[in-house]
Formats: structure tokens, sequence, C-alpha cells
């Protein structure tokens, strides 16, 4: 049960007295007010991760496919953190997603940068 729960459980509960009540009342807030101020504010991966986003811009083109294994050795990060990289690009749409063929492993996703035809 989760504090939240609990306070909750306790505004809810008619044996409860309101000055309980009316505490639980004053909990529920401060844990609310708590969670907008850490919502606003960047965890330290994503500050990490904004450093990161020119530099896996830089190593990708148009043309030929990036696998996420060339993109974290190229870093010097895991595979997951280049292929989450690569992921968030992917949902700004500043990449492409496609499937590779890599031999003795099947298919991959390989990565291509999407070029903004209407800069040029």
């Amino acid at each position: 049960m989760t504090k939240m729960e609990l306070y909750t459980a306790v505004i809810n509960c008619e044996a409860m007295s309101v000055e309980a009540k009316e505490k639980a009342k004053e909990c529920i807030d401060s844990i609310k007010n708590s969670n907008a101020k850490r919502a606003n504010k960047p965890t330290k991966a994503q500050i990490e991760n904004e450093a990161l986003y020119p530099s896996v811009l830089a190593m990708l083109n148009d043309e030929t496919p990036l696998l996420s294994t060339a993109v974290a050795s190229a870093l010097g990060v895991s595979t997951s953190k280049a292929t989450g990289l690569l992921g968030n690009l992917f949902k700004e749409g500043k990449v492409s997603k496609v499937d590779v063929a890599v031999k003795g492993k099947g298919k991959q996703k390989g990565w291509l940068l999407v070029v903004d035809e209407t800069d040029s």
C-alpha cells in the first residue's frame, strides 16, 4: 500500500476523526506537490542523453543504415543505451528504422537519418 492509498483510506473511513482526515488531506496535497515538482525536472539520465543526441545524429546518414551496436561502440556506451537513444530520436521523427540482414544473426534494426526536404 502506498502512502497515497493509506491517506485516501483514512479520509474514506467513517470511524476516523475529523483531525485525522484533515491531516491525511494535507499529506496527500504534500505528495501531489512533490510529484509535480519532480515531474518538471529532468533526470540525470535525460541530461546525459541530451549531450549524446548530436553525436548520434552526426554518425547517421540517409542512405546506409547503422546498427545500434555500431553506435554503441562509437559512443562508448552499451548497446541498450544506444538503442534507447535511437528509439527516442525515432519518436521525435529524426531517424527511421529499417530491417537489416546481418550474416549469422538474422534481421536487426538499422537506423537512418531522416532528411527534411523542406529545408533544401
